[in-house]
C-alpha cells in the first residue's frame, strides 16, 4: 500500500493534522471527541512508522491549526496544542527524542547525512541540466555520478522534492513549483480578512503536513499532494462563493 515507511507517515502526519482542524471548527462535543480520537489513531499510526520527517512536519503545522480555527477558539486552541507539544517532549521514551535530534546530525546519523548530501548532488544536477533535466523518474539513474562519499550508496531515489523535481524536469518542474506557490498566495490573499471554514482550514492544514514531508520524503509522485492542493482551492473558492462551509 506503500513506498515505504516514511511514506506512511507523511500521510498520517497529513490526515492527524487535518483531524484537528476538523475538531477545532467542531460545534458538537460528540463531533470534537470523534475527530480528536481519529487524530490520536493517526498520530500514534505516525508515530510508530519511526519517520522523523513526519513527525517534524506534523509539529510544524500544528500551529496552522490554532490560527485557521474560528476567531474565538483560536487563543484557546493554540494554548492546549502548545501545552501537548511540551508535554509530549517531556513524557516521550529517550528513543523518540534521540531520533529527532539525530535528523539534524549529519556528522553521526548516516540517514541525515544521506538527505543533506543529496540536496547538494540535486543542485549539481540541476546545475548539469537545467534546461530539461534528466527526465521524469531519471534521477535515481543520473544521481550515482553526484553522489558523495558521505551519503548511503543504496539510497537513489529523491528526498528534496522541490530541487529534485527541477533536477528531472529542468524549467517545467521550476514553472510548477511557482504556479503552486503562486497559487498558494493567491488563495491566501483572497480569503484576507474571512473566517476560515472548516473545508478550508482542514484541506490547508492537510497540504501545509504534506509540503513540509517533501522537504525530507520522496513524495515526488505523489498524487495524494496534488489531490490535497486541488480540494484547497475548490473548498477556498466555494467559501469565498458564499456557499457555506465544507
Amino acid at each position: 500500500l506503500f513506498l515505504d515507511p516514511n511514506t506512511l507517515g507523511g500521510l498520517m502526519s497529513m490526515a492527524a493534522a487535518s483531524f484537528l482542524a476538523f475538531a477545532a471548527h467542531a460545534r458538537r462535543r460528540t463531533h470534537i471527541l470523534l475527530w480528536l480520537l481519529a487524530a490520536g489513531v493517526a498520530a500514534a499510526a505516525m508515530v510508530v512508522t519511526f519517520s522523523r520527517g513526519s513527525w517534524i512536519a506534523f509539529v510544524l503545522v500544528l500551529p496552522i491549526v490554532g490560527l485557521t480555527a474560528p476567531p474565538d477558539r483560536r487563543r484557546a486552541i493554540l494554548t492546549g496544542l502548545v501545552a501537548v507539544v511540551v508535554a509530549g517532549v517531556l513524557v516521550a521514551p529517550g528513543v523518540v527524542v534521540s531520533r529527532v535530534q539525530s535528523a539534524f546530525d549529519i556528522e553521526r546519523d548516516t540517514s541525515a547525512a544521506t538527505r543533506y548530501y543529496m540536496y547538494i548532488s540535486a543542485v549539481e544536477i540541476v546545475r548539469d541540466y537545467p534546461v530539461f533535466g534528466t527526465g521524469l523518474g531519471a534521477f535515481d539513474i543520473a544521481y550515482p555520478a553526484y553522489q558523495k562519499p558521505q551519503a548511503l550508496p543504496g539510497i537513489l531515489k529523491p528526498h528534496e522534492i522541490p530541487v529534485a523535481l527541477v533536477a528531472e524536469t529542468g524549467l517545467g518542474g521550476l514553472a510548477v513549483i511557482v504556479a503552486l506557490g503562486w497559487m498558494l498566495m493567491q488563495e491566501l490573499r483572497r480569503k484576507r480578512g474571512r473566517p476560515w471554514t472548516t473545508g478550508e482550514s482542514a484541506a490547508f492544514v492537510g497540504l501545509a503536513a504534506l509540503l513540509v514531508g517533501s522537504l525530507f520524503e520522496n513524495y515526488l509522485y505523489s498524487q495524494y499532494l496534488w489531490i490535497i492542493a486541488a480540494l484547497w482551492v475548490i473548498v477556498a473558492r466555494m467559501a469565498a462563493a458564499g456557499e457555506g462551509d465544507t
